[in-house]
């Protein structure tokens, strides 16, 4: 099975996401893709 999206895809499914969850999105790409810095990871605990 062939899971692939496009950016657009991406995008679209951020947008119909509630905003919680877009805050726990961008704490995870941090720690995951942009922590050059080596910060110890803290998972994101937003109440909305």
């Amino acid at each position: 099975m062939n899971n692939k999206m496009t950016a657009q895809q991406i995008l679209d499914a951020i947008e119909k996401m509630e905003n919680g969850e877009r805050w726990i999105l961008l704490n995870e790409l941090f720690y995951k893709y942009f922590n050059k810095d080596g910060l110890e990871y803290h998972p994101a605990d937003f109440d909305y």
